[in-house]
Order: C-alpha cells, then sequence, then structure tokens
C-alpha cells in the first residue's frame, strides 16, 4: 500500500508542476522549485541524521535516506503552488495562506505516520511539522520577493 500511496503523490506532484509551469513567470517558478528542493535536502538529512524521523518505505531506499518523493518532489510543488497563491497578496495575506496551507499537509502526514510505514516520528510531532512548514513557506516567499526586487531594479537601470 505505502508504494502505491508513493507512486500516486509522484504522479501528482509532476502532473500539478507541470501545470503550474503553465502560468509566467517561469523563471519564478524553477528558482522557487530548486531552492526547495535543496533546503529540503538539506534539512531532511540533517532530520535523518539525528533521528528525528525515519522513512521506512521511501523510494530507492538503497540510494537515498531522504524521502526523495517529498523532499524532489511534492515539497518543492507546493512550495510554487503557494508562490502563486500569495503572488500579488501583502504580507499579513501570504502569512495567514502559509497557515492555512500547511494544515492539510501537517494532517495528511500526521494521517500517514499513525496509518502507514511511509513516516516514524522519533523525536517529533505534528507540531514541529506544521511550524517549520510555516516557516519554509515564509522564508522561501521572502528570498523570491528579495530576488524580484533586485531584478526589476536591474532592469530599470
Amino acid at each position: 500500500m505505502e508504494m502505491m500511496i508513493n507512486w500516486f503523490f509522484l504522479i501528482l506532484s509532476l502532473g500539478l508542476f507541470a501545470f503550474l509551469l503553465r502560468k509566467p513567470p517561469l523563471k519564478d517558478w524553477l528558482l522557487i522549485y530548486f531552492i526547495r528542493a535543496f533546503n529540503a535536502a538539506i534539512l531532511d538529512c540533517f532530520v535523518i541524521t539525528y533521528k528525528l524521523i525515519e522513512y521506512p518505505v521511501r523510494f530507492l531506499p538503497h540510494v537515498f535516506k531522504p524521502a526523495i518523493l517529498f523532499d524532489f518532489f511534492a515539497y518543492p510543488t507546493l512550495g510554487v503552488l503557494f508562490n502563486q497563491m500569495t503572488y500579488h497578496d501583502k504580507v499579513p495575506m501570504i502569512i495567514v495562506k502559509a497557515f492555512l496551507l500547511s494544515l492539510p499537509i501537517t494532517l495528511l502526514e500526521w494521517w500517514f505516520e499513525r496509518n502507514t510505514d511511509l513516516i516514524n516520528y522519533l523525536n517529533w510531532n505534528i507540531y514541529i511539522t506544521y511550524f517549520s512548514l510555516t516557516l519554509s513557506f515564509l522564508f522561501i516567499r521572502g528570498v523570491i520577493a528579495v530576488i524580484r526586487h533586485y531584478s526589476e531594479k536591474e532592469n530599470l537601470s
């Protein structure tokens, strides 16, 4: 069952990502995707090394210790979705949307932790997931806002 769930989320992530790339500015979405994938890979290695979380069933278990499906497909795609949802928003609405989008993801992870072998919390809980997801959405949104700001300045000069 776990591998079927993995395949479902892989196909869903790839399909959603392809759909999200149709909306400009493409360079922003690709930048967000790769920044979030890099961020996830580093953080997941930390979380696994310090035995906070483990992933008993995952893609390519002999090659990668992290959950490559989440780190390189689902998590970055959700980052692009969040940035598209908040593209024209002011800071208060961006914060609200970060908290709102983090909630269903956290609840889904919690359900997986309770009912599957996809993830096991060792020294972790849903509150850490919720706030770390929210902060990561806000962090990457802030990074891309700074990049856009300086990019626009360069284009004006």
